[in-house]
């Protein structure tokens, strides 16, 4: 897949952006977000890292400053038409650039324990368990998992 253009969107998102990454992420993810909810992610402090086929977003990360030398991604999710093409490596690159540029050194994250694909990412940027989510999910156990800002590029 050739390099996509991407977008960071920040607060206020429109009602059409906030609609297309709900259902990309439950879609995806098996997140049940409501349209309020992401109008209300305080966006100022991060983005929506988001790319678009023919004006669908097909990828979308939703990122805040959680400390002063940290990220949290809040949402990661790649229309399945578009995995396994790079799309979801693409946007991990420009999310670390975002984070570098803003002086940020960590990323934590959230993911479901079954999600084994998003874990093997994660893996290979950097990121590495660090304990268990119990009730963090309602349908599944979760894991917590922090790294550094790093290279734009997997560490296979």
């Amino acid at each position: 897949m050739p390099q996509s253009e991407w977008e960071n969107l920040t607060s206020p998102l429109t009602i059409l952006d906030a609609e297309q990454i709900t259902n990309l992420l439950h879609r995806t993810t098996g997140e049940r977000l409501t349209i309020d909810r992401v109008l209300m992610y305080p966006l100022e402090n991060g983005g929506a890292i988001v790319t678009r086929n023919e004006g669908e977003i097909i990828c979308c990360l939703i990122w805040m400053a959680s400390e002063s030398d940290a990220a949290r991604v809040i949402g990661f999710g790649v229309n399945p038409l578009y995995q396994s093409k790079g799309i979801g490596t693409q946007c991990w690159s420009v999310l670390n650039e975002y984070l570098r540029s803003a002086g940020l050194t960590r990323i934590t994250l959230e993911v479901r324990a079954n999600n084994d694909g998003a874990i093997r990412f994660y893996k290979r940027f950097g990121l590495r368990p660090i304990g268990w989510l119990k009730g963090y999910y309602p349908d599944a156990l979760g894991v917590l998992m922090s790294g550094p800002v790093g290279s734009s590029k997997p560490c296979n």
